[in-house]
């Protein structure tokens, strides 16, 4: 079994990520996240956890491959992977980070 190659790729625009997470274990949000334009260091998309788009703007330093994101409910910062699994011809782009909730008043 070959071992998986790592790429060099800037982040894809015009994707859609899926999106979940755990707490404890346990899956407890899915969702979709998408990237509908990358210029320079500025990113737009929506994020769509039930059923309606949220905006979300936010940066990408392509040098550490660090991707930050603003919404109005939330923020995100974290890291992109891509590595390709020659074996069953899959590319995978994994963004793993910190999200954390905004406070409602």
């Amino acid at each position: 079994m070959q071992s998986a190659q790592n790429i060099s790729l800037s982040l894809p625009s015009q994707s859609s990520w899926g999106l979940s997470t755990e707490i404890a274990g346990r899956p407890v949000v899915r969702g979709v996240l998408n990237i509908h334009s990358v210029s320079g260091r500025t990113v737009i998309g929506t994020g769509n956890f039930r059923g309606t788009p949220v905006p979300i703007h936010g940066t990408w330093d392509e040098s550490t491959k660090q991707l930050s994101l603003e919404t109005p409910f939330a923020t995100f910062s974290g890291q992109l992977q891509i590595f390709d699994s020659a074996e069953i011809r899959i590319r995978h782009l994994i963004l793993s980070g910190r999200f954390v909730l905004k406070a409602s008043f």
